[in-house]
């Protein structure tokens, strides 16, 4: 009895030593636990999502504003609740292709402008977009710009998993356009954005389906924004509906696409970023080869340096280069308080100051300079380390030549945080420039 005593004894201790020595890692690949635990209360559970949330209706109320999160748990762990609120997880998957498109979402006639990524737009963009642009042709009226009412197809064969409504209520006339998220395989997720007119067939789909609404704020405006998940089959070249159509709306669609199969983007501070801006890409490297064509040579028209499609990968670590938040804020949320330090999207040899509305006497717009590459007059973002103060000015605003009789002083007090300035002073001179009360402080 008492060896069998002293045997048990020393297999808890084998056990208690492995689970020390090979830590929570070990324990994870044995039982499946996730980073966060949050399947250690799933056991098995088709009504829940482990301990994100439990049964159909809560967790649709929690995925709604938590998507990264349940999108997340859902590609791991595919229950009947994934089934129903993610259904794209038992689509066919894409494998290693990318020839997923093959027609242009509004004809090649139609399109004035496509877009870079990482266009620059404060106060609602202060960061670069995560999107393309692809702006349709307009008339001008002496009341202003009209886009063209034009149609929009879909790319591909596509499955569409989710509509959204989003009413513009500070617009001169109240209007509402849609959001469109599809897949056209497992692993790739696409969106288009501000559809003014939806196809018969998808209205309906709209019209019928339930959803959460809630209302915000973005770049000064009011907005309430309806969201419905849907299931609705399009083919490539079927119609969605209509981009434009009357002044005041949206200068076109907007282009979004995800591909989880890459390897992740680098972000100072990824803590701070949703889930699926670590996989944004180039839209059109995904459609066949002649249409793919015909989509670079439009947005050639206006950008040659590579990368032709932009890019939001610009921040560098330890550097002043990249995005950077109100010092104090817990999430991006709105981008409005913020700043970004970086290149133009059409023209990535030009510095960008896009700021937001927190730096005292300075309007919320891009202002763009020539960098240099040494001293401390207009250097470039990407050169700004810790422990010298920098003096930026002969600024310009995006759309305005007129040189702006100021300058902005920046300097960078820790890897982590930067101090900046606006002083009415047309030019910088050779310093020293030192900082008064009136200035702000950002963090990664």
């Amino acid at each position: 009895m008492e060896n069998k005593i002293i045997v048990a004894i020393a297999i808890v201790g084998i056990v208690l030593i492995i689970g020390i020595f090979f830590g929570k890692d070990f324990i994870k690949d044995k039982i499946n636990l996730s980073d966060d635990g949050s399947d250690f209360l799933d056991a098995g559970s088709e009504e829940s999502l482990g301990n994100l949330c439990s049964g159909e209706k809560e967790c649709r109320e929690f995925c709604f504003t938590n998507e990264g999160r349940c999108k997340s748990y859902c590609r791991e762990r595919y229950n009947e609740l994934c089934k129903i609120i993610y259904p794209v997880q038992g689509f066919p998957s894409c494998a290693d292709g990318t020839e997923l498109f093959t027609v242009s979402p509004i004809s090649f006639d139609d399109l004035d402008v496509i877009a870079p990524l990482g266009s620059l737009n404060p106060s609602g963009h202060v960061f670069p977009t995560d999107h393309m642009y692809f702006n349709v042709q307009y008339s001008e009226t002496s009341e202003g710009i009209s886009p063209l009412r034009t149609k929009v197809f879909s790319p591909g064969d596509v499955s569409v998993v989710q509509i959204s409504s989003a009413e513009h209520l500070s617009a001169e006339t109240i209007y509402t356009d849609y959001d469109l998220e599809f897949y056209p395989c497992k692993e790739v997720y696409a969106k288009f954005g501000h559809v003014t007119f939806l196809s018969e067939k998808l209205q309906s789909a709209f019209d019928e389906a339930d959803g959460d609404c809630t209302s915000y704020t973005a770049g000064g405006s009011e907005f309430r924004r309806c969201t419905k998940p849907i299931s609705v089959q399009l083919q490539a070249g079927e119609e969605i509906g209509a981009a434009g159509g009357f002044r005041g709306a949206a200068t076109g669609i907007d282009f979004w696409l995800v591909d989880y199969r890459l390897e992740p983007i680098t972000f100072a501070n990824p803590a701070r970023m949703g889930e699926n801006t670590f996989y944004i890409t180039c839209p059109l490297e995904y459609f066949t080869a002649e249409v793919k064509d015909g989509l670079f040579a439009i947005v050639r028209n206006r950008r040659t340096i590579e990368p032709v499609c932009g890019t939001i990968a610009q921040d560098i670590i330890g550097r002043a280069q990249g995005i950077w938040f109100l010092e104090g804020t817990q999430s991006i949320g709105s981008e409005d308080p913020h700043i970004a330090l970086a290149h133009d999207n059409f023209n990535p040899l030009k510095g960008v100051f896009s700021v937001g509305t927190s730096i005292t006497g300075l309007d919320s717009t891009t202002y763009l300079f020539d960098p240099q590459f040494s001293g401390y007059v207009n250097r470039d973002f990407a050169d700004v380390m810790p422990g010298n103060i920098y003096c930026y000015g002969s600024l310009t605003k995006k759309f305005d030549n007129q040189v702006s009789p100021f300058r902005i002083i920046l300097e960078m007090t820790s890897d982590t945080e930067i101090m900046i300035e606006k002083q009415d002073v047309s030019t910088c001179g050779s310093g020293p420039w030192s900082f008064s009360s009136s200035s702000v402080e950002f963090e990664r």
